[in-house]
């Protein structure tokens, strides 16, 4: 980061920071403006909502200029701004060129339940994810050990995610997660692990995944993936034990390890 830059950031988050957020609202709904900022021939903001929506300027009514606020969007990247979960009870305001980064991890961010399959709509915090299972789906197992196995017939993998067992234990729950994916006619097996809680904690983790039919046995090691970040975003950056399902075609047992990082 330049000087100037670092100087800003102090300044926007100190004594200027009342005087840049009036600065920074929108002419039109008031609201604190962040790129794409529009302005009218006299300078006056226009966030991009309400840029869309409006000709001419609502305190001058002059024209809509063609020209960005490319200054002030520059000055709007070391402001600080609420978080998208606010409303959720997240009072973290980071300084705008970190929040989508923070927001990736928010401990409000809402997550589908791990029943898609079972057609749950059910979203909400990591923290409330336990509490709903165990009110919505009270037939689901929950093994209280850090190793855990069960079988799994090739019939009963499913097109989409579905979990096939939770494990209660270091003070968390973590669910495993088979789900099966067609890839140019071949029928791919996923096979990861996450844990009911942010990503965050889930660094302080890992897990040993073994895939056992017969006499043949594929393994995996890794972090938990947080259920904040999803089954499916896991799949697409190939978290997780991936492989042909046709070499697994009968009966898979799985064994699941769940163990703390050394600190």
């Amino acid at each position: 980061m330049s000087e100037n830059a670092s100087r800003l950031e102090e300044f926007a988050s100190a004594d200027l920071a009342p005087v840049l957020n009036s600065v920074m609202a929108c002419s039109r709904c008031f609201d604190r403006v962040k790129p794409p900022i529009a302005q009218c021939m006299n300078g006056h903001l226009l966030c991009s909502p309400c840029r869309n929506k409006i000709m001419k300027c609502p305190l001058c009514k002059d024209k809509i200029s063609s020209v960005p606020a490319s200054a002030m969007e520059e000055v709007a990247r070391f402001l600080a701004y609420p978080c998208e979960y606010s409303i959720r009870g997240c009072t973290a305001k980071p300084i705008l060129r970190d929040k989508q980064d923070h927001e990736k991890r928010c401990d409000y961010r809402p997550c589908p339940c791990l029943f898609t399959a079972k057609d749950c709509k059910w979203t909400g915090t990591s923290k409330d994810m336990m509490p709903h299972i165990r009110g919505a789906h009270p037939k689901l197992s929950i093994v209280l050990a850090e190793k855990t196995e069960f079988v799994v017939h090739d019939g009963q993998i499913p097109w989409s995610n579905e979990t096939m067992t939770v494990q209660s234990c270091l003070g968390q729950h973590f669910a495993t997660v088979l789900a099966m994916q067609h890839v140019g006619g071949f029928k791919l097996l996923h096979a990861l692990v996450l844990i009911v809680n942010t990503p965050e904690e889930a660094q302080n983790f890992n897990y040993h995944l073994e895939v056992r039919e017969g006499g043949r046995t594929l393994t995996w090691t890794s972090t938990p993936t947080s259920v904040v970040e999803g089954v499916e975003a896991a799949m697409a950056r190939g978290d997780g034990l991936v492989f042909d399902a046709r070499n697994f075609a009968v009966k898979l047992t799985v064994e699941v390890t769940i163990k703390r990082c050394p600190s």
